[in-house]
This record gives C-alpha cells, structure tokens and sequence, in this order.
C-alpha cells in the first residue's frame, strides 16, 4: 500500500490467503466476512441499493469482501483471486464486494471479466485517515462479482 499508492495499510482481515514460492511470499488476497449483516467497506460508502443486480442488495451474509490482492510473480494474482473465490463458495457467499482501481478492472476485462460497477459515494469521514491517499485520483470503483461467473472465468 506504501509503495502503490502512499498510504499505510489498514489491519489485515480475518482470512489471508498467501502465495509462496520457494517459501517467499509472492502474493495475497484478504476476505473479510460480514459483521451483523455488514462488510467492513459498507460503512465507508453510502450505495445505492438500486445497482445491485435485480435493484436491491443481496442477503446480509451473501456477500463477502475481497481485498489486498497482489501478486509479485506471473500467473499468481489469477490463482489467488481463483482460490478465494472457490473459498468464498465453499461458505457459501454468491458474490464478492471489492474496491477496485481502473488498472485492476482492466485486468479483470483481459481475462474476460466484468464486475458489476456499482453506484456510492465515499463517505471519506469514514474512511481512517491512514488510507485517504488510496483514495486520491484515480479513485476506486466499488465493483461486484458473481463468485460463480469468476471462479469460472479464472479457472479456465
């Protein structure tokens, strides 16, 4: 986060998944489960529910949130979205709410994805002081994804 866009990292999630190669990590990408029906990135945005697929937001435990990926080495950024997405499923989450910068979507789009770009504002006095510059131009869209059309998409 210091490196990329000039601001510290908020604390980890409660589940960190890790690439390593020759015992050197090489990636990660964090999930973080809801709280009372809420992902931690709800509280910084006030979205319209209405962009939700089918014009309303999915059940309160449907969602989870994917964030922190990156990947140092080649191909590991794509297995590491793939392995927490199957994760995700396997708990039974539909789908996944993300912040994505424009550079991330492009990746998504050259693999054949394309989140749903959903509708919020950043309440930036929610937002800890510490990560601000994260949110400085380009800003992130706050991106949903079927974890099925994902998990398909990466796996191939």
């Amino acid at each position: 986060m210091e490196r990329a866009y000039g601001c510290k990292a908020y604390p980890l999630p409660e589940c960190v998944i890790t690439g390593r190669v020759a015992g050197k990590l090489v990636g990660t990408v964090a999930l973080s489960h809801p709280i009372d029906g809420t992902l931690p990135i709800e509280t910084m945005y006030a979205v319209d529910h209405r962009s939700f697929p089918g014009g309303a937001r999915p059940g309160p435990f449907d969602i989870i949130q994917i964030g922190r990926w990156v990947g140092t080495k080649p191909h590991v950024a794509k297995i590491l979205m793939s392995e927490a997405a199957r994760y995700s499923m396997v708990r039974g989450y539909r789908w996944a709410l993300s912040e994505i910068k424009p550079q991330v979507a492009r990746r998504f789009r050259r693999w054949g994805f394309s989140p749903i770009i959903l509708t919020g504002i950043l309440r930036r006095e929610k937002v800890p002081s510490a990560i601000l510059p994260y949110y400085n131009p380009p800003p992130p869209l706050l991106a949903l994804a079927s974890l099925d059309d994902l998990y398909a998409i990466l796996k191939k």
